[in-house]
This record gives structure tokens, C-alpha cells and sequence, in this order.
């Protein structure tokens, strides 16, 4: 009796160690079979520093704007030397950016873009242009903005504003600056057929860009 008891306890014991040994492979398989399925990492997006998100960049040549990092893809625009440009991110050696004047974004060898020195306050792609923005910087109503350059580019027939990064604009506010400088733009330049002015600020802590047209339609990007 003993004897026969033992053997069931053994016998038991087996069927426990083989069940538990098939659950286990059952888990490795599964484990395996679901790394297969994963899908590959994307390229690491770096998003550029908030100094940087501003139009401080040319196209050292003519070049295509691409749709995405990609030698095959499609071409969005092409870029002309000289296009001034917004860096909005990195993946590896292509970046995103934003192009002056109509805003296009699209993407392009970063090799291809030369930094463009500023001046500390004003700049202008003509004498003229650099004279205005002088001028503008120079206003009460500018200066109470907290503008900390003022940017005229004749050929684009715009101006762009780039506020101090301590300087907190909500929508209203942005409106009024946006209106502002645009009287002062027509004011100096009234031959223009169109009116341009681009805001580079800060709105809950992030940076924002808005722009109003000839018409005051004002657009947040």
C-alpha cells in the first residue's frame, strides 16, 4: 500500500515538472515570437533649444525642400541662397525648417545652411530696410513689447519681430504688437503692394510664431 502510494506521488510530481517545464516554453516562445513583431526604433528627434527657433539661418545654395528626411521623397519648394530659415528640429543630418516670407517648412541637409550673424538689435537685407528697423526698434511702443530685434527684409516686403525670452505674450497681447508694427511698417514703407510682420515670443512657456497680413488677419503657428 505504502508502496503503491509512493509511486502516485512520483508519478504526480512528473506530470507537475512536465506541465510547468510546457508553460515555460510556451512563455519563451510567446516572448520571442512578440520581439519579432515589435517594430523598428524610429531615428531620434532632437527638437532644437528654444534660442535657436528664430529665422537666424540661409540656404548657402539653392536646394530642394523636401517632405521628409529623405533623399527619395518629394520636393515641397525649393529654397534659393540666401532664403532665410527657422530651424524647428534635427533627426541625424537632415533639419525641419521654416522658411521666411511664406512659411513653407520642409526638410533639408543640414550642411546646407549657413548661420546669419545679426546685428544685436536691428538688421535689413537693404540700407533702407536696416535705417526702418532702427527706427522701430527704437519705439516706445516697440521697446514696451519687449522686442529684442527687429528684422526688415525689402524683398520678402516684411518685418519680423523677436520678442526677450522672458517676455510672456498671450493672444491679445501678440494681436496688439502685431498691429502695432504693422502701422509702423506701412508708415515706412507705404509703395509696398503687401505688409508683412512675423512675432517670435513666448506663450506659456513655449515659443510660438504669429503673423498678421495687410489685411490685420492675424495667424498663431
Amino acid at each position: 500500500m505504502q508502496r503503491r502510494w509512493s509511486m502516485q506521488l512520483g508519478m504526480r510530481a512528473r506530470n507537475m515538472c512536465r506541465a510547468f517545464a510546457a508553460s515555460a516554453t510556451m512563455l519563451l516562445v510567446a516572448a520571442a515570437i512578440g520581439a519579432g513583431c515589435q517594430q523598428p526604433k524610429s531615428e531620434v528627434t532632437t527638437d532644437l533649444a528654444p534660442a535657436t527657433a528664430d529665422f537666424r539661418y540661409r540656404a548657402a545654395r539653392d536646394a530642394a525642400f523636401l517632405d521628409a528626411p529623405d533623399v527619395r521623397a518629394s520636393v515641397v519648394a525649393t529654397l534659393v541662397k540666401g532664403d532665410r530659415l527657422m530651424m524647428v528640429e534635427q533627426r541625424g543630418a537632415w533639419v525641419r525648417a521654416r522658411r521666411a516670407g511664406d512659411l513653407t517648412s520642409g526638410w533639408v541637409y543640414a550642411d546646407l545652411l549657413e548661420e546669419d550673424t545679426l546685428s544685436p538689435w536691428w538688421s535689413g537685407d537693404t540700407e533702407a530696410a536696416k535705417e526702418a528697423a532702427r527706427v522701430i526698434y527704437r519705439e516706445k511702443s516697440t521697446a514696451s513689447f519687449d522686442i529684442e530685434h527687429v528684422a526688415i527684409t525689402e524683398g520678402l516686403q516684411q518685418m519680423e519681430l523677436r520678442a526677450k525670452p522672458e517676455a510672456e505674450f498671450d493672444q491679445e497681447r501678440a494681436k496688439a504688437c502685431l498691429r502695432g508694427a504693422l502701422s509702423l511698417l506701412k508708415s515706412r514703407f507705404p509703395a509696398w503692394k503687401e505688409h508683412k510682420v512675423l512675432l517670435q515670443g513666448t506663450r506659456a512657456g513655449e515659443q510660438f510664431l504669429s503673423a498678421i497680413n495687410s489685411d490685420e488677419e492675424v495667424t498663431f503657428f
